[in-house]
Parts: C-alpha cells; sequence; structure tokens
C-alpha cells in the first residue's frame, strides 16, 4: 500500500473547509499548505498544493529552507501567513512570523519569533471580524493559549486560556465560531 504523504496541519483543515461548497457534488479546487515531510521527495519543502479531487498529487510551489519550518499558518487578506521555527533535527526554536505572497513565492518577515516562549500549535483567519487567531502550549504554565496576532506587526496577544489540553488544529468558520482538536484525545 502507498503511504501516505504528511502534510502540516498548517490551516489545512480550515483551508479545505472554507473552500468546499455543502452540496455533494463539488467542482474541484485548489488547497494551499505547507509540506513538512514527503515519503518519496524529502526535498520538497515548503509551500505546496493539491486540488481536492486529486489529494494525493502534491506539487511544490514555493521550496524552502528545510531547516525552516512552519509550524502554524493561514490565508488572510490575500497572503499566506506563517510562523517558522528553526530546527536542527531535535530541538525547534522560534524564528519569525511571515507573509508570503503565493503569486509570487516571495516572502516578508513581519516579527522577529526568536524571543517567544512557545510555538504555535495552528492558526485561522476569522473573516467575520478580519482577526488572526492562533493556539499555543505554554510549557512553562502547562496552559494552553488562544492568541490574537496583529498582521501588520505580528504582535501575539493572549485572548485566553483554554487548559491543559494541548490543540492541534483551529478553523473558523464564516460566522467567527473558532474550532480546535485536542492532540491527545482527538476532541472537537
Amino acid at each position: 500500500m502507498r503511504k501516505v504523504r504528511l502534510l502540516s496541519l498548517l490551516a489545512f483543515l480550515g483551508a479545505l473547509l472554507l473552500a468546499l461548497p455543502t452540496n455533494a457534488q463539488t467542482e474541484s479546487r485548489e488547497v494551499y499548505g505547507w509540506l513538512r515531510y514527503d515519503d518519496y521527495n524529502q526535498s520538497d519543502y515548503g509551500i505546496c498544493k493539491f486540488t481536492t479531487d486529486n489529494a494525493e498529487n502534491i506539487q511544490s510551489v514555493w521550496p524552502y529552507d528545510p531547516a525552516r519550518v512552519a509550524c502554524a499558518g493561514a490565508y488572510a487578506e490575500g497572503f499566506y501567513y506563517v510562523y517558522l521555527y528553526e530546527t536542527d533535527g531535535y530541538i525547534a526554536t522560534p524564528y519569525s512570523f511571515n507573509r508570503i505572497n503565493l503569486a509570487t513565492g516571495e516572502s516578508t518577515q513581519v516579527a522577529d519569533y526568536r524571543g517567544m516562549p512557545f510555538l504555535f500549535q495552528d492558526m485561522t483567519y476569522d473573516y467575520s471580524t478580519q482577526t488572526m487567531f492562533a493556539t499555543a502550549y505554554d510549557e512553562n504554565v502547562y496552559t494552553a493559549v488562544l492568541l490574537k496576532i496583529d498582521l501588520t506587526t505580528g504582535e501575539a496577544t493572549t485572548v485566553g486560556e483554554m487548559g491543559e489540553n494541548k490543540f492541534m488544529t483551529l478553523a473558523c468558520s464564516y460566522e467567527g465560531q473558532l474550532y480546535a482538536i485536542d492532540i491527545d484525545y482527538g476532541d472537537l
């Protein structure tokens, strides 16, 4: 059996849900994400895309240095925003918050995150309030936090605490309802 490609959950769930109309017969849509690992081609890290009718055919769009990896990302206001971290293969260290133009691949650093105490788990954009949200887990206090991210400055402001559970995905409906999935139990 063919191994399944692993795609970072960066806005994947939210982008897929928002891209699909509610009826069962839909036309194919493009979905973008950040490819972190591929059993067949280890060199294509970075922005990738696939279509909803052929999800196995993942295409690299804008490759990035594998030493800098996105741990969270979401599309908003015409750009793909990502939280990048550096890794030596064992340790993940916060690096930056970037804005990427999907048409050109140009990446602009919005904020230096090297001093940030945690990595985001995921991000999503709330179209009803034009707000980028992120989840993170603060290992210092064993608490998941919900953050609001300023897209101009990259400043992350804590909106609230979400308990001791870690969340691996974050999505937002067009009405502004946030959804997250628990990393340990899979609870929505």
